[in-house]
Formats: structure tokens, sequence, C-alpha cells
């Protein structure tokens, strides 16, 4: 493209947009210079800053004829002639060190690197820029993948936050179910040992509080004091408790030794001879004693059958 009599080579070889077409993806420009100087010998500082009032800046038409405004405006804005020796000519020179387009939010869009076509001493016949970059295209491939790797990030986070969560509610459940363990062990430690010792405690508990009845009544005959009924012994030793097995033993246990105790006494009282009792009333007394002991030893054994027929038949059923 000719501009200004010079060739103006586009950047991306597509061509220029209309002025309509910038206006509609840009909307106004604004257009000021940042640098305008000789630098050095034979060498200028020449800068453009563009600020758009929108932001479809995507066609590359767009983007050509934003830079070759931006050239012209720094052609008319920055005028700068060649030296020769110590002395300025007329003739302008046309190199442009950069153009920057900034988006209305402050973003820059795109950077052109060095519009160069210029001889030692006077404008050339062509010129192109060097390089363009479309920075916010970058920067918006570096936003996006920041944002990737923020939403793995995220993701991994989450995911550890699950597995630790899973973890701690594993372990929870562990330990409320060695918890419930220890609970049922204790549970079973205290079954077991009230099993075990159930049994003696309710035995102690008899014999110490609960003698038998008849005991009161077989001392007294014992003493020689009145006479001993031994068909009433006999009932009294037969009858145990049908609902309580542990007292029907105990029972059993207690008439034994109460059969036993009357045999030593019969048996003591032979010894000492009989005849030397005191009154034909501790004769009848004692021979009632020897004639209960029969009749208890046979009761208490019918009581003892009794009391195995019995757990016989409750270790069947069971």
């Amino acid at each position: 493209m000719n501009v200004g009599g010079i060739q103006y080579r586009a950047a991306f070889g597509y061509g220029f947009a209309t002025d309509e077409q910038v206006a509609r993806a840009l909307g106004r420009l604004t257009f000021s210079v940042t640098d305008c100087r000789h630098i050095g010998i034979g060498n200028i500082a020449r800068g453009v800053r563009v600020v758009s009032e929108k932001s479809e800046y995507d066609n590359a038409l767009v983007v050509e004829s934003v830079l070759r405004r931006a050239v012209e405006f720094a052609w008319q804005a920055c005028p700068l002639r060649f030296i020769f020796g110590v002395r300025e000519t007329s003739e302008l020179r046309l190199d442009v060190g950069s153009v920057e387009l900034y988006l209305p939010n402050g973003m820059l869009a795109i950077r052109a690197h060095s519009f160069r076509g210029d001889s030692a001493f006077h404008p050339g016949s062509s010129y192109a820029w060097q390089a363009v970059e479309n920075v916010g295209a970058e920067q918006r491939a570096r936003e996006a993948a920041a944002a990737v790797e923020r939403e793995r990030e995220a993701q991994r986070q989450a995911w550890l936050r699950q597995q630790q969560k899973e973890s701690e509610e594993f372990w929870a459940s562990v330990q409320d179910f060695l918890q419930m363990m220890g609970y049922l062990a204790v549970l079973l430690v205290a079954v077991i040992v009230f099993v075990k010792i159930r049994e003696p405690i309710l035995r102690w508990y008899y014999f110490t509080f609960h003698p038998h009845p008849v005991e009161p009544i077989v001392r007294s005959a014992l003493n020689l004091d009145h006479m001993l009924d031994g068909n009433a012994l006999a009932a009294a030793l037969r009858e145990v408790p049908p609902n309580n097995r542990i007292l029907r033993e105990v029972r059993i246990v207690q008439g034994e030794r109460l059969v036993a105790r009357m045999k030593r006494v019969s048996e003591r009282l032979i010894r000492e001879d009989l005849a030397r009792a005191r009154t034909d009333y501790e004769r009848a007394a004692f021979i009632s004693i020897q004639e209960a002991i029969g009749l208890a030893a046979v009761a208490l054994e019918r009581a003892k059958a009794a009391h195995e027929a019995s757990r016989s038949v409750r270790e069947k059923a069971a």
C-alpha cells in the first residue's frame, strides 16, 4: 500500500480494514506520542500509544489499520529529520520505534516493534514492521492456562479434602466400632462374672440367712427337750421349693446336715448309755430321734430324686 509516497507493507499480509470496520471493532481511538527524540548518531526513538474505546481487536485487518494510522500520527506529531554531520536536513525520517494498543480496561493488547525502511541519509522506498505481538492473546492464553491450573489445583484440593474426610470418617467408624466392642467386652465379662459368682453368692445367702425351717425343732429335740415327730420331719424334708433350683439344692444339703447331726447325737447318746437318761421322757425323746432319722433319710432321698428328675427335664428341653 502506498502511503505518503512510500510502499507500506502490511504486517500480516492481509490488507487493511475500512474506517467503519475499525470504528465498529474498537470505537474511537486516541493517539499519543510516548517518545520523540534523536538518540546517538543516526538513531531516533519514536513511539505511539493508542487507546481504544472498545475491545474487539482480534480482526487482523483492524490491527493493520490501527498500526498504519499510528505511523501516520507519528509522522505528524513527532517530525524527526535526518542529520548530516551536524546539520539537520529538510527530509523527514519515517522509521517508528514502537506502537502499543491499549484496551479500555488498560490492558496492553498489541505491541508492534521497529517500523523500518529509512536509509542512512534519506527515506527508503519500502517500510515494514519487524515484529507485531498479540500481547492480549498471549495474556489471555496465560490467564486461561492459569485458570486451568487453578481449576486443577482446586480439583486436587477438593479430592484431597474428600480423601481426608473419607479417611477421618473411616477411622471414626473404626474407633466407634472398637469402642462398641470394648463396651460389649466389658458387658460380656460382667455377665460371665455374674454367672460365675451368682450361684456361690446365692448359696451363701441361703445358707446364712435362710436356715432349714425344721432346724429349730431338730435342735430342741437333740437337747431332749421335747418329742420329735418323725413323720412331720420327713414331710418337711421332702418338701423343697419347686421353682428355685439353688434354694432347692441348699434345702437338700441343709436336710442332709440335719440328718447327719441327728445321727451323730444318736450315736453319742448310745455310747453314753441310754440308761443314764434322767427320766422316761428323755428316753422317749431319744427314741423319737432314732425313728425320725430313718424317716428323714428316706424323705431326703426322695427329694434328691425329684430334684434330679427336674434337672434332667430342663436339660433335655434346653
